[in-house]
């Protein structure tokens, strides 16, 4: 065992003989440890309640409280704080009953007397790395408990803004009806619907390309220029010139959005769609027939450069 790693560890040994304590820390100091003595199992129990220790070196047979029973009061106190603290029984007591009782009370390892100390010894070593390995998890466990806080609280401002871009649709009830269903919490799937001046009513349907929030990003530039040109009244071509120079300049080159603009003038009856990059766009009848499909002609928003954007429109009555 090496000394140098061993500073600074402090040993609790219990025993009701002073001889006995003597001879333990002895041998744990020349081991580099700092060591605490109690001569009770209350005393163990009461130093334990004020101080913290690395492992117990714990005699069974003590007066008034025994080992075994300050064993499991220490180790319920320890499990309060969520410290993994070994105990070792260090006994005459060498029978299997013994054994089986000593270790049912709570103890992390058994050692009988005359004591062997190169076992002693490394029985230690082999409980310190154990607590070492508990501290890491630990400290693994606490900085995911933080992250996860800080992740959900990214999420509830990230939901916050979703939402109130939704609440900002105009869905009248009898002129559409919508199904999205996404996979996870965040996603790039958008639906915007916007009544403008003049009678102009706007729909927006998008899908930005990745999954989860970074998907999610991309929808805020999208619906603040969606809705901003929907209520100043510009025409569809312009609303799509106008979200693909947003998106290009907001997002990274990897992050664009398939979508298809709708733009219904209610008193003329004529509709004006602009699609990009997304599956294609069916007419059907009140009996559910197909009269047109409409197959997209345009670059996703967010590619071309402002210069390069050339929209593609289809003009139905």
């Amino acid at each position: 065992m090496n000394s140098s790693h061993l500073v600074d560890r402090r040993i609790l040994v219990v025993d009701d003989v002073a001889a006995n304590r003597i001879l333990l820390r002895r041998f744990l100091q020349g081991k580099g440890f700092e060591v605490v003595e109690a001569e009770s199992g209350a005393v163990a129990l009461s130093l334990c309640q004020q101080q913290i220790f690395d492992l117990v070196l714990m005699d069974i047979m003590m007066e008034n409280m025994d080992g075994r029973t300050a064993t499991g009061q220490i180790k319920r106190l320890n499990q309060r704080q969520q410290v993994h603290l070994p105990v070792i029984y260090v006994t005459a007591l060498n029978s299997q009953e013994a054994y089986v009782e000593a270790m049912a009370a709570g103890g992390d390892d058994f050692i009988s007397k005359p004591i062997s100390f190169p076992v002693l010894e490394a029985k230690i070593s082999a409980h310190l790395r154990i607590r070492s390995l508990y501290q890491q998890l630990e400290r693994k466990n606490t900085d995911l408990n933080r992250l996860n806080q800080y992740l959900n609280q990214e999420r509830n401002v990230v939901q916050h803004l979703l939402e109130d871009a939704y609440q900002r649709n105009y869905l009248p009830d009898c002129g559409l009806r919508k199904h999205i269903a996404p996979v996870g919490g965040f996603n790039g799937d958008l639906l915007l619907a916007d009544l403008g001046p003049g009678g102009l009513y706007n729909l927006m349907l998008g899908d930005f390309t990745g999954h989860g929030l970074v998907a999610a990003i991309g929808t805020f530039p999208a619906k603040q220029a969606f809705f901003r040109l929907s209520q100043i009244g510009v025409p569809l071509v312009d609303m799509a010139r106008e979200i693909n120079l947003q998106l290009r300049d907001f997002l990274p080159p990897d992050i664009f959005c398939a979508a298809v603009l709708l733009q219904m003038d209610i008193y003329s009856g004529l509709m004006t769609i602009w699609s990009g990059a997304i599956p294609d766009i069916y007419l059907i009848d009140h009996q559910g027939q197909l009269l047109l499909q409409i197959s997209a002609r345009n670059m996703p928003l967010g590619v071309l450069a402002d210069e390069e954007f050339e929209p593609g429109v289809e003009v139905l009555e």
